[in-house]
């Protein structure tokens, strides 16, 4: 009933920003300016406060094995695309589907979700598992699009993105919390009320995004099977997962992070050079669209398997 509950309030917010879209209440430079607002502040507060837990034992070994199965991940990611758009023989389209098998949007969506099933402690390891995923981003993903790409300066981009520079803040905030040190009432509060919108902020802006989406043409054959593909098969087959000996938390977190539809990120990337961005808007609408009715599945699964 719990999941019930979220999964109507995300498409009620969803179905907000979509209208504030239609209506034009919220224009594309609005837009740009609320998902600035919600990757630079409000998601970095969400991470710095799921940090404030009690360190034990299990978070830190679950926090090693979180990161060591990200890295993983995404190097099994990259071997995948060598394989399986191979036939694609259109340049701009098969650099699509490559960059949506490597990024998804578990670095806005993904923390979301991780938070509202699991817990603070469900999104701090989501925020570890995005380390890796982010490095690859900015570096990986941006070369399958430019081809000139500098790695030192996508590392230097990754290392300084906000939500990353927010793990660094929470790791410190979590040392200090466990000798004895407490945030001041009003720094506190302040990072709560901050943190609070991150669920309807990004929700709603994701909405405005769908909503430049015409529907019309967006079903086609390759945008389904690459949302089956994404948000599916690659965790079915990473719920292999939960019958490894890591804690169960870090594999739920790991496989529920990797089954995020495409990034937004991707539409504007296309759009920049010219990698056809009409399909990347399909990739991102129909992915996030079927991933309304696949995140409940998954969570579904994590509690018969418990």
């Amino acid at each position: 009933m719990e999941m019930l509950n979220l999964q109507i309030q995300i498409f009620l917010l969803l179905a907000i920003g979509w209208i504030l879209g239609r209506l034009k209440l919220v224009d594309k430079q609005a837009r740009f300016s609320l998902s600035s607002l919600v990757m630079d502040l409000v998601l970095p507060a969400a991470i710095i406060r799921s940090f404030q837990l009690e360190m034990t034992h299990e978070i830190l070994v679950s926090t090693f094995a979180v990161l060591v199965l990200s890295v993983l991940i995404q190097i099994g990611c990259i071997l995948l695309n060598k394989f399986v758009w191979k036939g694609i023989r259109d340049e701009a389209i098969r650099t699509n589907l490559e960059y949506g098998t490597v990024v998804n949007n578990a670095g806005t969506l993904g923390m979301v979700i991780a938070e509202a099933a699991f817990g603070e402690e469900g999104l701090l390891f989501a925020s570890v598992f995005m380390i890796p995923v982010r490095i690859m981003m900015w570096s990986y993903g941006i070369t399958l699009y430019s081809h000139t790409a500098s790695r030192k300066d996508a590392f230097k981009k990754a290392a300084l993105h906000p939500c990353v520079v927010a793990v660094y803040i929470g790791v410190l905030v979590l040392i200090a919390q466990n000798s004895g040190f407490v945030l001041p009432a009003a720094v506190q509060s302040t990072l709560n009320a901050v943190a609070n919108c991150n669920t309807a902020l990004v929700m709603i802006v994701i909405g405005t995004i769908l909503s430049d989406v015409h529907v019309r043409h967006m079903f086609d054959r390759l945008s389904i099977g690459y949302s089956v593909f994404r948000l599916l098969i690659m965790p079915g087959v990473l719920l292999l997962l939960r019958f490894l000996p890591i804690p169960a938390l870090a594999a739920n977190v790991c496989i529920l992070e990797s089954a995020m539809p495409a990034a937004s990120t991707m539409v504007m990337l296309a759009d920049k050079y010219h990698r056809d961005p009409a399909f990347a808007s399909k990739m991102v609408f129909v992915s996030t669209l079927l991933s309304l009715f696949t995140m409940p599945f998954w969570t579904w699964v994590f509690s018969i398997i418990a």
